[in-house]
């Protein structure tokens, strides 16, 4: 509980977060949006859309700490709109409580429920695909594709996040939330994903880098968190590894 806590602040108070909120907060408090340039003194909109959008902020990262954890295996495209929908339950109240009262400077124009609900659902919708479309690293094209890209059929834009081996087999997973067998030593599957960063946390896995969220510990033992939500479990080997990317 303590390194998903410590998971969640990371990551929700980011500073690339904190300077995205804090310039809405400034846009907000200059523009008045819905009626609050008119019904609000500068100061007052300045509180008022600090304790909304930063509310925003903590809610959107419980949402998606949340949704991440519950939906593993799910597409990218399916967790977005889940997380959407489920910001929308809990942040409409929110607005309702602290947009609508009289605790500033009388209340503001009215707006339907519906209409509100919709507006968080869709901007949260956009903010959430953009987060997942546009802010991840350039894709390597085909060419520059590890080796064992070749392997696997069907892959398209999907990246390979973890490999595990049970038995003979090698078990690959991917980013779009599917898996492929291939019948091939596992030392073999870590040298064709040359090029790409990422490190063995145990005899039988291998993790990307890039897919790696924090470590966490149960019952006295260590795994590392991906993003997906897997917990590869960390033996005393390996590491080393991850003391050398920087997680313990």
């Amino acid at each position: 509980m303590k390194e998903r806590l410590n998971g969640f602040v990371k990551t929700t108070f980011s500073k690339d977060s904190l300077a995205v909120t804090l310039l809405i907060v400034v846009a907000c408090t200059v523009s008045g949006p819905f009626g609050t340039f008119h019904h609000l003194a500068l100061t007052q909109r300045a509180i008022y859309w600090g304790i909304l959008v930063f509310l925003a902020l903590i809610l959107g990262g419980f949402s998606v700490d949340t949704i991440w954890l519950w939906t593993r295996g799910k597409s990218v495209a399916a967790r977005s709109v889940l997380v959407s929908a489920f910001f929308s339950v809990f942040y409409v109240p929110v607005i309702y409580v602290v947009a609508f009262g009289d605790w500033i400077s009388g209340p503001l124009p009215q707006i339907s429920k519906l209409e509100v609900a919709a507006f968080v659902f869709l901007v949260s919708l956009a903010l959430t695909s953009y987060m997942v479309f546009f802010e991840r690293e350039p894709e390597t094209t085909p060419a520059q594709l590890p080796r064992l890209y070749a392997r696997i059929s069907d892959v398209g834009s999907a990246r390979i996040l973890r490999i595990t081996v049970v038995d003979h087999y090698v078990y690959v997973y991917l980013s779009n939330g599917q898996e492929r067998r291939i019948l091939m030593r596992f030392s073999d599957a870590v040298k064709e994903m040359d090029g790409t960063p990422g490190y063995c946390t145990h005899r039988s896995h291998w993790v990307s880098e890039a897919a790696v969220d924090t470590v966490i510990r149960k019952a006295g033992k260590e795994f590392v968190l991906l993003d997906c939500g897997s917990e590869i479990p960390i033996s005393k080997t390996y590491r080393s590894n991850v003391v050398a990317a920087g997680l313990l």
